[in-house]
């Protein structure tokens, strides 16, 4: 700080440059962990999403006493429908779509099925269990980066959903 007549009257253009320049290299230092801190998040809001929508779904279809159906779409970010069969006034089935997750609120995040026939998600009328149209156990993969991801699954005898990852990333336990 600069004195005139034993008075201060501000920064001098040196002293404020020196502090920008430290705050830039800080800047620096720290961006990889909060982009790093980001894409977890991310992924983390998106998992949760999945299994709250699995849940739902459930329930929906122990309340309708129907099968409840859940498709998994794959176009420019990934999509989940859950429809149910329903008759109209005029006796024709149709399939009414009940309620959708759309991934686009999550860029950059990829939705997979952790089975071949897992595009194709049912949950049964009585005990609102999850399978796929295997009649098995799966789950849904999320992920930003291949080598680290989440993990949604379900198991048919038990009916529970939950969430894990083989790499024990993003905090969940290992699968």
């Amino acid at each position: 700080m600069s004195k005139i007549c034993g008075a201060p009257r501000g920064f001098t253009l040196m002293e404020l440059l020196v502090s920008l320049t430290v705050l830039t290299v800080l800047s620096m230092a720290a961006a990889p962990s909060f982009l790093a801190a980001h894409e977890s998040l991310q992924v983390t809001r998106a998992t949760e999403e999945v299994q709250l929508f699995l849940a739902m779904v459930k329930s929906e279809a122990v309340m309708r006493n129907k099968e409840v159906k859940i498709y998994v779409e794959n176009t420019s970010s990934w999509i989940l429908k859950a429809k149910v069969k329903e008759v109209d006034e005029h006796g024709t089935k149709k399939e009414e779509e009940i309620s959708r997750l759309d991934g686009s609120n999550f860029a950059a995040i990829t939705l997979e099925p952790t089975k071949a026939d897992g595009s194709l998600l049912k949950a049964d009328p009585v005990r609102g269990v999850l399978s796929s149209s295997g009649g098995r156990s799966g789950g849904l993969k999320i992920f930003k980066v291949p080598t680290r991801t989440a993990e949604v699954s379900y198991s048919r005898a038990t009916g529970r959903i939950r969430i894990c990852s083989k790499e024990g990333a993003y905090g969940y336990d290992k699968c």
